[in-house]
């Protein structure tokens, strides 16, 4: 294989097949869908994460404990039940390494993982616990990263394919900055200057309700995030 392709036949073969499948799998959302996970799936990735050594590929529901648990960032405002999982998926790692060429970015870590997640679909390449794991347990970070996910999915709920459109918006003009809300002290600025939380981008809210979670789940201050976060539930 070139060293300057990306793929070789074999994983472009399957990169069309898989498009396919989604187009058939999303019906008339599959049209936008195939066209905008190139250029989005730079969403949720996780750096330093080992490869799972075994990983069984499922589409679920969510659990009915992680419904539970992530209520507590978006309460009644998520239709959970239209949500689905697919774990162990592939190709949303392929997709990162075509998205950040595209967009500049740094290729990825060796031990990196991207997470996509296309209207109430939410692709990982990798298994998630089957219960909570205790908030400093090393592989929790998979509830965290599921959160963010989610809100890409209550995005997509309460703003349709319009979702995907501002989110490659920021990330072409802002490229790793877009999901940067400045932490704490961005929070109470915005706040003080009357910012609400559907001004924030698409990656900025998923970071803002996936930091909220974390924070909550540590026993940490998240003061200057109830604000916003309760005019996620309210939405």
């Amino acid at each position: 294989m070139d060293s300057n392709n990306l793929f070789s036949v074999g994983q472009w073969t399957d990169i069309i097949i898989f498009t396919g499948r989604l187009t058939w799998t999303l019906g008339e959302e599959g049209i936008i869908a195939p066209i905008s996970m190139v250029f989005y799936g730079y969403a949720g990735v996780k750096e330093g994460a080992a490869v799972d050594e075994q990983c069984n590929k499922k589409v679920r529901r969510l659990y009915e404990w992680e419904i539970v648990e992530f209520s507590s960032v978006f309460g009644n405002s998520l239709n959970y039940e239209k949500v689905r999982i697919h774990e162990c998926a592939g190709w949303p790692d392929w997709i990162d390494r075509i998205g950040r060429k595209l967009k500049g970015f740094p290729p990825p870590g060796k031990n990196s993982h991207n997470a996509v997640t296309l209207g109430n679909h939410c692709f990982f390449p990798v298994e998630l616990p089957d219960h909570l794991l205790p908030a400093n347990d090393p592989l929790a970070y998979k509830h965290d990263w599921l959160v963010h996910e989610m809100t890409h999915a209550w995005q997509y709920q309460h703003l349709g394919w319009r979702y995907l459109l501002k989110a490659l918006k920021a990330q072409f003009r802002e490229k790793e900055k877009a999901y940067d809300f400045e932490g704490e002290q961005g929070l109470l600025k915005s706040r003080t200057k009357g910012k609400l939380f559907k001004q924030f981008n698409p990656e900025q809210q998923g970071n803002i309700a996936q930091t909220y979670y974390v924070r909550k789940r540590r026993g940490q201050d998240a003061g200057a995030w109830e604000d916003f976060i309760e005019e996620l539930k309210q939405s």
